[in-house]
């Protein structure tokens, strides 16, 4: 069995003063707006993914060997 678990980036954002001048209520709407139509499964694995794959041995051995 093959299990892969993906994250999406967490190391902390760069914040430039052009960011801080932004109109952040005008930024949330579009946030906002951009993830409407997405469903909660499809929000979460913007961030987080795991996968599990039941491989036989053949399958395997051709997939440890070239994962991409």
């Amino acid at each position: 069995m093959v299990e892969i678990e993906a994250y999406a980036e967490n190391s902390p954002p760069v914040i430039t003063a052009e960011d801080l001048a932004q109109d952040h209520d005008r930024e949330m709407e579009r946030l906002a707006e951009a993830m409407r139509d997405l469903s909660a499964q499809e929000m979460m694995d913007l961030v987080h993914r795991r996968m599990s794959f039941f491989l036989c041995a053949p399958c395997y051995q051709a997939w440890i060997e070239n994962p991409a």
